[in-house]
This record gives structure tokens, sequence and C-alpha cells, in this order.
């Protein structure tokens, strides 16, 4: 169930704790991950099958910005410690910085040899951590 308080919105119904994802439209595997920021309790961050990642408001349930540019399925999304930084992660062999203020992507990072899986920050933010299926991690 969710937090007190918070409310969460797809498409512009709200989910309520018994909402299917079938009753909301939802393709089986077209949302790949779901974040939420539990430190401000604002803001959602989503991985999709349609090649973006999307940014929403958890009060309004309005989507802020999508984080167009990978070339393939978003698997991995992530908040920076200081939320000022967002990190997908895609089939396309790439993970991405992006600004979360603005949208814009700072940094493509490449060098794996098949779909990156996965992608975290470290505690401090100064590093970022990518799993792909190549089976190999980078730093």
């Amino acid at each position: 169930s969710l937090m007190r308080g918070a409310r969460l919105f797809f498409g512009g119904v709200e989910v309520l704790d018994n909402t299917s994802l079938h009753a909301l439209g939802v393709a089986s595997g077209a949302c790949f991950q779901l974040i939420f920021d539990a430190l401000s309790g604002l803001d959602v961050l989503t991985a999709s099958e349609d090649g973006t990642a999307k940014l929403w408001n958890a009060a309004t349930g309005e989507c802020i910005r999508t984080l167009w540019g990978h070339r393939g399925v978003v698997s991995s999304v992530a908040f920076s410690p200081d939320r000022a930084l967002l990190l997908t992660a895609a089939q396309d062999r790439t993970a991405k910085l992006w600004s979360a203020s603005s949208g814009e992507c700072l940094f493509s990072l490449k060098g794996h040899g098949d779909a990156v899986l996965a992608a975290a920050f470290s505690p401090d933010g100064a590093l970022v951590l990518t799993g792909s299926a190549d089976r190999t991690a980078k730093l």
C-alpha cells in the first residue's frame, strides 16, 4: 500500500490499492521500474519499454518531463543522492546521466557489449555502477 497521504496516478487515473495494471491499460512489461523519491515524497521516476524514462509529480500524477535519448528499452532508473541527477540504463548498451531540473542528457556511459540492465549511484553520488547482460559490471 502507499504511504499515508500519498497518491499515485497513471494516465490521469488514480491508482488505488486494489487497482490492477490491466485495468489501467498497462501492457505486460510496459513499465520496467518505478522509483519513488522517499526523501522529498514529491517525485516518481519510471523506466519504460518505449525507450523513455519519465519523471512524475507524485502529488498530482502529472508527467514533469520525459527523458528521450535511448534507442532501446529503458531497464533501470535512479535518483542521485542529492536529487540533482537522474540515471538511466537501457538495452541500447548505454547508461545516461540527466539533469533532474532540465531533463538534458549530460553524459552517455558506453562500453558494455550487451544491454545495460541496472545502474546505481554510490551513496555519495560521485560514482555510477552499471551491470550488463554481457556479465560485466562497470564503475
